[in-house]
C-alpha cells in the first residue's frame, strides 16, 4: 500500500512540474546585422536597415556601434526575413552620430554591438 501511494505521489509531481515547463525553450530566433548608411540613431533604429544573416555571424566588443541582433521570429516578416516595425528598436549614442542598440519590444532580444573602428 505504501509503495502504491509513493508511486501515485511521484506521478502527480511529474505531471505538476510539466504543467509549469518553461516555454521559452521553444523560442526561435533569427540574426540580423546592421546594414544602414551610417550609425546615426534614426538609422540604427530603422528596421529596414537590418539585414537577415542566415549564417548567424555575431559581433563582439563594446557598446559603441550597432552590429548584430538576434530577435524572436514573431518580430520578423515571414517569407522576406525582414524586421517588422513592431520590433521598436531603441538606441543610445556613444559619440556624435554613432549609436548602438539598447533594446526593443522583444524583451529577450540578444544584442551584439561592436567597438568603433
Amino acid at each position: 500500500m505504501y509503495g502504491l501511494a509513493t508511486l501515485i505521489l511521484a506521478f502527480g509531481l511529474i505531471l505538476g512540474m510539466s504543467a509549469f515547463k518553461n516555454h521559452a525553450s521553444k523560442r526561435t530566433t533569427l540574426t540580423f546585422y546592421y546594414s544602414g548608411p551610417d550609425y546615426k540613431s534614426e538609422n540604427v533604429t530603422n528596421p529596414s536597415n537590418w539585414a537577415y544573416d542566415p549564417e548567424e555571424n555575431l559581433c563582439s566588443g563594446f557598446d559603441e556601434m550597432a552590429c548584430t541582433i538576434q530577435v524572436d521570429n514573431s518580430f520578423v516578416n515571414s517569407g522576406t526575413n525582414t524586421l517588422k516595425s513592431s520590433i521598436a528598436l531603441t538606441a543610445t549614442t556613444s559619440a556624435p552620430d554613432i549609436a548602438y542598440i539598447t533594446g526593443s519590444a522583444d524583451k529577450q532580444m540578444r544584442i551584439y554591438n561592436q567597438a568603433r573602428h
